[in-house]
């Protein structure tokens, strides 16, 4: 078997828009590759999303079955419990998993995968940049010897 690749298709998880709604409670899950640019403030709103669920507050309507309250999704009542634990990931490296950091790594991974080829339109951008600076170095200095004798 051969490693994958950036372009390789990515199968979804469910077969059908129905077997998605019966396994979520009737609610179609969206399509987390595009997620943090879909939505008003992109990671930052996921990484809230992730960390924001509360205890309901006092005088608060009771949930509806499946739904968990949380403060920074629009309607307060989501119909994704809580997903995301203190220490409920192991980390190669040492770091302690704390529930923002596996947070963050999730926002960071779902936006790389909103903008899988950013990294190298970045690169590319910063070639042409060195290039048109070059250019208009060299461009200067021929002019500077070419007209200095017209002073």
């Amino acid at each position: 078997m051969r490693a994958g690749d950036i372009q390789d298709f990515m199968p979804a998880p469910y077969e059908n828009e129905i077997k998605a709604r019966l396994a979520n409670n009737g609610a179609l899950p969206p399509d987390l590759s595009l997620i943090t640019i879909a939505r008003e403030g992109g990671s930052d709103y996921l990484f809230a999303l992730l960390n924001g669920y509360e205890d309901l507050p006092a005088g608060a309507a009771e949930p509806g079955e499946g739904q968990a309250y949380n403060p920074y999704f629009h309607g307060y009542y989501i119909g994704m419990a809580q997903q995301i634990y203190n220490e409920s990931v192991d980390y190669e490296d040492g770091t302690i998993p704390y529930a923002s950091q596996i947070a963050k790594d999730v926002c960071e991974y779902l936006a790389w995968t909103s903008h899988p080829y950013m990294d190298e339109s970045k690169l590319y951008g910063m070639k042409a940049l060195a290039s048109i600076t070059l250019f208009g170095t060299a461009m200067y200095l021929l002019m500077r010897v070419k007209r200095s004798h017209m002073r």
